[in-house]
């Protein structure tokens, strides 16, 4: 039996279960459920967000061990976290030990991924899930042996992509309040450099600030313009001819 139609016979109950699912917590239930009967030892599926702190609309179901949440969240890991960022630009799935996604890190984010491996958070495996929201998604995976064979990684991208469009559709059912502002110099000067591509650390460079004031103004910036993302600011920024792309 090929290795796709094995998965999709696998997650064929996940589907149904998927579409009938009322809450959030059920879809989580259901992401662990099934990570469990895949030898899965750690799971995140949802939003490139604070876990702790989501904002409205966004989500990130996880089981990673409370001390790295603790960690991760106090250190605001989430803005610069190397798996979110390359799974905003990638469209395929990738392995966290592949050149393309180890190439590009800066120091940070190899401290970040050092740090991770003391609570067996390694080897990974992300799929970029495609959504019709501003928030960039994916859903990562982990096994103890460290091998994720293709039928698993088959099932994982199936059922992941499931429960992320029916957690973001009952998330859709409650409106959003979008406030509207006007951004200060250093906020247009950062989203403007956002739009035409600059990654944090060059737009620090291009304006001689950190990387945290980088961050800081963007987050800052999507608050006044009520974006669920950065990407979402951008493109109120161009609406409201606060920046140009």
């Amino acid at each position: 039996m090929g290795a796709t139609r094995r998965a999709a016979e696998f997650a064929a109950d996940y589907f149904c279960r998927c579409e009938i699912a009322s809450s959030l917590d059920t879809l989580q239930e259901l992401l662990f459920e099934a990570a469990g009967q895949l030898d899965l030892s750690y799971v995140a599926c949802g939003a490139h967000i604070d876990p702790e702190h989501p904002p409205d609309g966004a989500f990130l179901f996880h089981n990673y061990p409370d001390g790295w949440v603790e960690r991760f969240c106090a250190k605001a890991y989430h803005r610069i976290d190397p798996v979110f960022r390359h799974a905003d630009r990638a469209r395929d799935p990738f392995w966290w030990h592949d050149e393309a996604f180890l190439a590009p890190l800066n120091a940070r984010q190899k401290r970040l991924l050092n740090e991770a491996r003391a609570f067996r958070i390694a080897d990974g495996y992300t799929i970029p899930l495609t959504h019709d929201s501003y928030w960039s998604a994916s859903i990562s995976v982990m096994s103890d042996s460290g091998d994720i064979d293709e039928w698993t990684r088959h099932a994982v991208k199936m059922i992941g992509g499931w429960i992320h469009q029916r957690a973001s559709l009952l998330l859709r059912q409650a409106p959003l309040v979008c406030p509207s502002g006007n951004l200060t110099k250093r906020e247009r000067e950062c989203l403007s450099l956002k739009a035409h591509g600059a990654a944090d650390d060059e737009i620090s460079d291009r304006l001689s600030i950190s990387v945290s004031t980088v961050c800081r103004h963007l987050d800052q910036a999507k608050l006044r313009l009520g974006a669920k993302s950065r990407e979402h600011a951008v493109f109120l920024g161009a609406e409201t001819r606060q920046i140009t792309r």
